[in-house]
Formats: C-alpha cells, structure tokens, sequence
C-alpha cells in the first residue's frame, strides 16, 4: 500500500508539473533595478491577447508601482516565466488600465484590485518564442464559490529571488499552490466582495504549534494568475494542462482566515471592452455579456 501511495503521489507531482510548464510559459514577473543597478522582483502577471493587441493582466496595486517607478523615470522590466537566461524585457512605454479606487493611494484592502497592461510591439517581440499569450476561450468568467474544482495559484515569490550583483541578473522561482475554493463563512471573511474569489491556503498547516512558518511569503506573487485545473477537486489527474482556464488574479493573502482572495478575470475584460471600442467585437464572440 505504501508503495502504491508513493506511484501515487509521484503521478501526482509530474501531473502538476506538467501544468507549471504549460501555466507557466503564459506568465511573467515584473523587475526593476534599485540605485545600484542590481534587479529584484516585484509582482506576476498573465499574458492575454484579444483580437490585434496583447495585455499583461495583473493586480492594481502592482501596477501602481509600476506607474510610480515609470513616472521616476525608472524602468520596469518583465521576465517571461521568471527564467533567468532570459534577456529582461523593458516595458517601453505605459498604457495601463486599472480597477478604481475612492483616495488617492490605494490600499491593500481593495478587492476590486485588477488591472491591465497593454504591451508594444517591441515587448511582444520579445516574448515571442518563450511566452504565449492566452486567448479568450481560455478564461472562465462563471466559476462558483461553492464548486469543488481544483485550482492552480501559479506566481512568483520575491521571497525566492537571488539577485546576482556582477551580471545584474534575477533568478526567481515559481511557487505553484494547489488548492480549492474556500467552503467556509465568507461573512466572517475580512474585506470579501462578490467580485472576488476566495480559496483554501494555510500557511501553517504542516507545522504544529509555535511552529516557524513553512512556506515563503507570498510577497511577489501578487497579480498571478489562479486557474481552474480540474471540473473535480479529486479528479484533476483526469485532466490536461490545455483546458487550463484562468478564472481570477491574486491580490492578497489573508492569514487569520487562511485564505489566498483574487479578482474574477471578468473585471479585466469589462475595462478592455469599456476603453477599447475596437475590441468589443472581439469580446463579445466569446463573451456576448460582460455585465
């Protein structure tokens, strides 16, 4: 039994590996360099094409950040799937679309905390090759709190970055999280919306008590994609990395309630169609309402 346990559990690590690949070659991480040039990670995105333009889809706050560096006059650089040979790719000019907020700064409360990039040509020639941009079939708008999928949060962790201080190079890891929609009191949830999705992430779990923590932080993975990898929580060994559909982006962690909260994809789309009248043809073959 024990024997069949370990296959199993092997079977199950190269399934979830398959899906980092194929999940991961749809993503990128965001750098930039402090006053000494050397490089460091802050936030993940997807990648998304709708009819003749091509998006990063990430959290608002991060792209907050971004505008702040970008009105400095400092550069961000994107990474696609956080691969360290990859030449830096900068992000050469900044038309972002981003979910709204009532003050000035935003805060990390804020759950409607979605925004998208639009990318230049320069930047997508540059990831041609190694990154592939998601169509709109490959999102899923509709997904319930109270389903049993299986769900993927695919970011990176700034927790893993090895800044390299000669070449001025980043290598940062994945950290994949498989797991499950939340099945718990959403009311006693801090800051929870229906705009929202909650999912199952303890970051104490193997640990006992007093116990240190046994995951990196999450700082990083903030704007990553989650994505529904399996209709059946106990079958997705059933499924294949290709119908992978990505449903909401990471935003916050909230530890006293033991759950990871991302925004539903739709919010992305529903700014897309509102600014890009050019696209809403595009968008409603695949998604004839977005309200």
């Amino acid at each position: 039994m024990t024997e069949a346990n370990e296959e199993q559990k092997r079977a199950s690590s190269e399934m979830l590996n398959s899906f980092s690949k194929y999940i991961g070659r749809r993503t990128v991480t965001f750098h930039w360099e402090d006053e000494d040039g050397v490089p460091w990670q802050n936030g993940t995105g997807a990648l998304l094409h709708v009819a003749h333009r091509h998006f990063i889809i990430t959290a608002a706050h991060v792209d907050d950040q971004i505008k702040t560096k970008h009105d400095a006059q400092k550069p961000t650089f994107i990474l696609g799937g956080g691969m360290i040979e990859r030449v830096p790719i900068p992000l050469d000019r900044l038309v972002v679309l981003s979910s709204p907020v009532e003050e000035k700064r935003r805060q990390w409360s804020d759950l409607y905390d979605i925004a998208a990039i639009e990318i230049s040509p320069f930047v997508l020639k540059n990831l041609t090759g190694h990154s592939i941009f998601l169509e709109l079939e490959q999102l899923d708008l509709v997904v319930d709190q109270n389903e049993n999928s299986a769900f993927y949060v695919f970011g990176f962790t700034a927790a893993s970055n090895e800044p390299d201080m000669d070449r001025r190079v980043l290598s940062t890891e994945a950290f994949p999280i498989y797991t499950k929609l939340f099945h718990g009191d959403l009311n006693e949830l801090i800051f929870f919306d229906p705009c929202g999705l909650a999912f199952d992430f303890d970051a104490h779990a193997s640990g006992g008590e007093g116990s240190a923590r046994r995951v990196p932080p999450l700082g990083g993975i903030s704007g990553c994609g989650i994505w529904r990898i399996g209709l059946d929580d106990g079958k997705f060994m059933e499924s294949e990395p290709a119908q992978s559909k990505l449903v909401a982006i990471e935003h916050k962690e909230v530890v006293s309630s033991k759950v990871i909260v991302g925004t539903r994809i739709k919010f992305a789309l529903q700014m897309i169609h509102s600014d890009y009248p050019d696209l809403r043809e595009a968008l409603a073959s695949v998604f004839p309402s977005l309200e």
